[in-house]
């Protein structure tokens, strides 16, 4: 999913605002603890295919903006069932509830907005 013009930001709970960097190696950054969050992670992605795992947000909902591009199904399992909200120009906007699980898939290549709650995340195998 991620490419060399990913970017990624912090939003600390006291409004303070970082950069930490873009690329590839970020998820290994946060993953060793070279970067901590406390707060939100704001992520814009480029996304062609599908996401490499289903995930969820233990801590809070988590808001997905599509910025370009697309189409953008975005799978929801909610409860004992799923739906998938599409997120197009006309209506780019969606919000996965706390715990629960997603996985995203862009007909054509899409750039998307992430504000995720920090921490508490779980993924799965897609």
């Amino acid at each position: 999913m991620p490419d060399d013009t990913d970017i990624f930001l912090s939003l600390a709970r006291d409004g303070a605002v970082e950069a930490l960097g873009g690329g590839p190696e970020f998820w290994e950054k946060l993953a060793d603890g070279r970067v901590t969050i406390d707060g939100w992670l704001i992520s814009l992605l480029r996304l062609s295919g599908s996401f490499s795992h289903w995930e969820r947000h233990m801590d809070g909902e988590e808001i997905v903006i599509l910025r370009q591009g697309g189409p953008v199904a975005l799978r929801i399992e909610e409860g004992a069932g799923e739906r998938t909200a599409h997120l197009t120009p006309e209506s780019p906007v969606c919000v996965v509830p706390r715990t629960c699980w997603h996985f995203g898939t862009a007909a054509t290549p899409a750039t998307l907005v992430f504000i995720t709650p920090a921490g508490n995340t779980e993924h799965r195998a897609a």
